[in-house]
């Protein structure tokens, strides 16, 4: 089963907000039970052994968790230049810059996979070998190296830079290009000729139900999704996910959260 795979962590700069009275609380969680909670501290989401809470208020108490939880004192989310959409709509902020077979270490077979550098601000658990993520070919549904200003879907169609598009009938990637079948005529384009590339259309459901297999081990598992502000939207698990702290624990600003999309 093929995968869209990563392991990193999310560096997440909270910038202090001062509590004024005209202005709403930093933070506000709606809870499962239906009751909203606002307030202005997050505590103890730095120990995997600790409850976090906002305010007084436990987020990830079974019989009654956190359905979401926004910090107002963060922009909304761009949609960013370049980026890679999964075909359940994860995307990842970055620019594809390579692309493996996943067989150049016969000892170490991986499904076919291009390699982005990401936009997003990440710290590995320890220190990467590369800058770059692997995504596997066949979660993503759109590859955009340079946003267009028009952002409807149509599977089966290059974009270029120029303005030009063509809808093909099969591509085959390669380091720096794809080769197009259109029609009966095999093209060779670079990369950097292409705006974006919209892959064939999947349906939803098995692609959504495969990535609930990998995040998923049990029916007991809770589905989490980060939406950041550089335009990360990522679909992981609370298995998937973990926290620590870089100095002050009951400093929020330091606490550093990882998690682990499938």
């Amino acid at each position: 089963m093929t995968r869209t795979w990563y392991w990193a962590w999310l560096l997440i700069f909270l910038a202090p907000v001062a509590a004024r009275a005209d202005k709403p609380p930093r933070y506000s969680a709606l809870m499962t039970a239906g009751q909203r909670v606002t307030g202005e501290k997050l505590a103890d989401w730095h120990d995997k052994a600790a409850v976090p809470k906002l305010e007084a208020q436990p987020l990830l108490d079974a019989a009654n968790p956190v359905r979401w939880l926004r910090d107002h004192s963060l922009p909304q989310p761009a949609l960013p230049t370049a980026y890679v959409e999964m075909q359940t709509g994860d995307r990842l902020p970055g620019a594809v810059v390579d692309f493996r077979s996943g067989s150049e270490q016969p000892f170490l077979p991986l499904p076919p996979h291009l390699l982005v550098t990401p936009q997003q601000q990440l710290e590995p658990p320890r220190k990467a070998e590369t800058q770059a993520i692997r995504v596997a070919l066949a979660s993503i549904r759109r590859i955009v190296w340079q946003r267009r200003s028009r952002q409807g879907y149509q599977p089966n169609t290059a974009f270029f830079r120029d303005g030009r598009s063509i809808s093909y009938r099969a591509i085959r990637f390669g380091s720096g290009h794809v080769n197009l079948l259109i029609g009966t005529e095999n093209r060779k384009v670079p990369w950097s000729d292409l705006a974006e590339i919209h892959l064939q259309d999947q349906p939803f459901w098995p692609a959504y139900f495969d990535d609930l297999a990998a995040l998923c081990s049990t029916s007991e598992s809770r589905l989490m999704q980060v939406e950041a502000v550089s335009g990360l939207i990522a679909t992981t698990s609370l298995e998937r996910f973990a926290q620590r702290t870089i100095g002050n624990p009951a400093d929020s600003n330091l606490w550093v959260h990882g998690i682990q999309p499938a």
